[in-house]
């Protein structure tokens, strides 16, 4: 996760959840005119094989076509695949691959460009986000992790329009990973000519999908209708435009002005959203936390930490819930998904319930006094994302603990500039802060968490990195979900982090953008293209 994209996630407060046009095709192709989305930050590369933020893979999703695709509905459909063959045992994949797939550059799809894309995944010097969802190909975990030969990986081209990829065990997800950015085909030649540059301007990006990258600025992005593509999924749409603001607060003037169709508004906007008759999709899959950082010199002792969270009455910010939030039961949101399933839809049960103990909290933070230079507390802060809304939250937390405890902690707003940075050196004492995931997925939520993730508190525990390293991308939805649950446990347990509320992802649009879907096993919203924009397109 790069560190700006976090800051602007933060402030943001809502999903970082992927945004797809829908490429579903439609009775009327007729070429149409050019939606306007606004995203909140700029990609850093379009190379699939690495895309990790939501614009990156919003985009690489819109430019590349894989094996299979899923639909609207989050069903995996063939793509580029015209034929699958799976043995018996379920461990061989044989693809036979349209023969009239084209790059944007037409020159033909071959299979070695599978080849050469899924190998590049699992070299360990690219550091592909998603590369660890390859781990059931024969070879890949002993080349990525033990950078074994990439020629013992069990991906091959017997001819050009034949791939065939042998798995080391069964893994029912499979067909659903093969419609990632990580699974995008990539041209050899192609990538060689661009000596390092590939992805990272629209000269270096060769695509093979509905659209492509015409033009790529600073402020913006333009994909164009590419009219050589021959898939089972085209646009009517001539173009894209995609716009990069980290103001979210004011989208939705913007969308009213009419200089924007849709985007991703703050939950607080939803009523005044409503009333302006936009059309909306939430989900659930943002949590607030309270994060108490256990390496802070005093305040991060255990008994300090128990003290503050056996004094934390939930009562005290009750006034922040209702409309779009509600009270937080686990710390991962129920819409934060497992392969293409809702976390609510499989693990039922709840992993946090409050810890509010007054009387032993009281007498847990004497204790914590008595350890601390001079028998006192020294100061203390709690951190914030500098909008109005963290404040009013931080404030309220403050109260109730100067209430409860007689314990004195300042609020202090942090400026986009240094906030995810002060998170990630480990540099607070207590943070509020919202927790989500860029590919709306649990395990992308938990893993930036583990110090191979990045640390993104500051701090790790290896009891909670051990918990989680049992993940495979074999593991059923249950088996995985219930790994997930007991790493959670021993962050809760810790009194490290303490959930307090979920934040609706919201997605608002005009009602002229026609039609609105969104795809249910990757939290993407879809335009459909069939119903069209009138807009002239705006150069």
């Amino acid at each position: 996760m790069e560190v700006c994209a976090l800051l602007r996630r933060i402030i943001s407060v809502f999903l970082l959840c992927v945004i797809t046009i829908s490429l579903a095709a439609c009775d009327d192709t007729s070429t149409g005119g050019a939606i306007y989305y606004e995203t909140p930050y700029a990609p850093a590369t379009l190379d699939p094989q690495l895309a990790g933020s939501e614009s990156e893979r919003m985009i690489v999703t819109n430019c590349f076509e894989g094996l299979y695709r899923q639909n609207p509905d989050g069903v995996v459909l063939p793509a580029l695949a015209a034929e699958t063959e799976i043995s018996a045992d379920g461990l061989t994949y044989t693809f036979t691959l349209h023969a009239d797939a084209v790059w944007s550059e037409e020159q033909p799809v071959t299979a070695d460009d599978f080849v050469f894309a899924l190998t590049r995944a699992l070299l360990p010097e690219m550091h592909a986000p998603d590369a660890e969802l390859l781990y059931t190909v024969k070879g890949a975990r002993e080349v990525h992790r033990n950078g074994a030969s990439a020629d013992t990986l069990g991906i091959s081209a017997p001819d050009s329009d034949t791939l065939i990829i042998e798995l080391t065990q069964k893994d029912e997800n499979f067909l659903h990973t093969l419609t990632l950015p990580v699974a995008m085909p990539c041209n050899r030649e192609f990538f060689e000519q661009c000596k390092g540059r590939y992805g990272l301007d629209a000269k270096n990006l060769l695509t093979n999908g509905p659209f492509y990258v015409r033009r790529w600025l600073e402020t913006r992005v333009t994909l164009w209708q590419f009219k050589g593509f021959s898939g089972k999924h085209p646009t009517a749409l001539s173009a894209v435009v995609v716009y990069f603001n980290p103001d979210a607060y004011s989208l939705l003037g913007r969308i009213n002005a009419s200089q924007i169709d849709a985007g991703k508004i703050p939950a607080e906007a939803l009523a005044e959203a409503q009333e302006d008759g936009l059309q909306t999709v939430w989900f659930e899959t943002v949590c607030w936390a309270l994060i108490l950082n256990p390496d802070a010199p005093d305040t991060g002792s255990a008994l300090f930490r128990e003290a503050l969270t056996g004094g934390l009455d939930p009562a005290c910010y009750q006034s922040q819930l209702g409309g779009f939030r509600r009270q937080a039961s686990s710390l991962i949101p129920p819409g934060l998904l497992i392969h293409t399933r809702p976390y609510s839809e499989i693990h039922m049960g709840s992993s946090y319930s409050s810890s509010f103990a007054l009387e032993t909290a009281k007498e847990n933070f004497l204790l914590a006094l008595d350890e601390m230079e001079g028998g006192s507390l020294p100061p203390v802060s709690l951190l914030y994302p500098d909008s109005e809304d963290a404040r009013l939250t931080a404030s309220l937390i403050a109260q109730n603990w100067q209430k409860n405890l007689g314990a004195y902690i300042n609020i202090q707003p942090s400026d986009p500039d240094t906030y995810s940075s002060t998170l990630r050196a480990g540099g607070y004492q207590l943070a509020l802060v919202p927790l989500s995931s860029t590919d709306g997925s649990v395990r992308g939520l938990l893993s930036q968490l583990t110090a191979d993730g990045g640390a993104l508190l500051g701090f790790t525990d290896s009891t909670f990195d051990t918990a989680l390293s049992a993940v495979s991308s074999s593991l059923s939805t249950a088996g995985l979900a219930e790994i997930f649950f007991n790493a959670e446990k021993v962050l809760l347990e810790s009194k490290m982090v303490v959930p307090l509320f979920y934040d609706l992802c919201q997605i608002y649009k005009l009602p002229s953008c026609g039609r609105f879907f969104y795809c249910r096993g990757r939290r993407h919203p879809f335009f459909v293209p069939c119903l069209l924009l009138h807009h002239r397109l705006r150069l």
